[in-house]
């Protein structure tokens, strides 16, 4: 038996949460009109608003604000609306969510209205573009969603987790209401590191990024370093008593790791390039000593990683040519 606290869901959801979560409009408004609250919470801090944009319902989560929805709540985990909206643009809190980008792919609407234009109305309302996680959220199905979303951790903003999924669309809508491509969360894990699937994990390498997954994190990696990003922000810190806490397993032994290490993990041929061509350096080494020439030849700590010798030529390259 698990002997650790796991967490459970609470009760505490009110008809009003009930009627959003099923996208019922006449609902809502029937229930907002015998003076219900339109924001109270679950006792965990979840709004009726937060709960229709987490169930893809994004024409009532309209409505709600319409009807004077407080847009700057947070809730226990440290998520707000803004977060949500992007997490379901983005897919929700797994692969198995019902919101949509995943990697890149065009993220679903409810009756014609996106993820993406409630976060455009949230940011136009004021809220926080740079709100951070408390700590882990919580997974779709219940429980503590240990061992998905790795990086959507203590100190995660929605940046961050656009960058997951190589949203260009939404880091661009946040980055013009003032959002962050630089803050990390806890670990020190920015923006740009989790386009380059730094701290990230795969179940085969080999089946799971395609050419145009590729192409499509080199826009990404593009728009941030536009945006000025760092591309030479390291890891700071998976040994601390609070980054054990909050440290997911991907980012064991990988402190002092730049982006670039998270591209060589897998195997990113063209995104390795396309980050050198750019300024990445390869002449440096992690907290362990490792170099991103050990990574490419395996030689790294962790797990998940795949050994390259088309990525292990282009960093020799690249070394040849610092020398020269």
């Amino acid at each position: 038996a698990e002997p650790r606290a796991q967490y459970r869901l609470v009760a505490g959801l009110t008809a009003l949460h009930f009627a959003v979560r099923s996208g019922c409009m006449a609902c809502v408004d029937d229930i907002l009109s015998a003076g219900v609250d339109i924001n109270e919470p679950t006792p965990e801090g979840v709004t009726p608003l937060m709960v229709a944009i987490d169930n893809s319902n994004y024409d009532v989560a309209m409505h709600l604000l319409d009807k004077g929805a407080n847009p700057h709540i947070w809730d226990w985990w440290g998520r707000t609306p803004l977060y949500t909206a992007i997490d379901m643009n983005n897919g929700g809190t797994s692969s198995a969510g019902s919101g949509g980008m995943m990697y890149g792919r065009a993220a679903a609407q409810a009756r014609g209205v996106s993820a993406l234009q409630v976060a455009e109305r949230l940011l136009e309302m004021g809220v926080d573009p740079n709100p951070q996680l408390n700590f882990h959220r919580p997974g779709r199905g219940g429980g503590s969603a240990r061992f998905v979303d790795d990086l959507m951790n203590t100190g995660a903003t929605p940046m961050l987790r656009a960058a997951i999924h190589w949203d260009v669309e939404g880091m661009a809508l946040l980055a013009k209401h003032g959002g962050d491509v630089n803050l990390p969360n806890l670990m020190g894990v920015t923006p740009y590191m989790a386009a380059a699937q730094q701290g990230q994990s795969s179940p085969d390498v080999r089946f799971w990024f395609t050419e145009e997954d590729q192409q499509q994190a080199i826009k990404a990696l593009d728009f941030l370093l536009g945006a000025g990003a760092d591309q030479h922000a390291r890891i700071l810190d998976v040994s601390s008593l609070t980054a054990r806490i909050a440290r997911p397993s991907q980012l064991t032994e990988r402190g002092g790791q730049t982006a670039i290490y998270g591209a060589i993990k897998f195997a990113l041929a063209d995104v390795v390039e396309w980050m050198i061509a750019n300024g990445a350096r390869v002449d440096i080494e992690d907290d362990l000593g490792v170099s991103p020439l050990d990574a490419a030849e395996g030689r790294i700590g962790g797990r998940d990683n795949t050994a390259s010798e088309e990525v292990a030529d282009l960093i020799r390259a690249a070394l040849a040519q610092n020398q020269g």
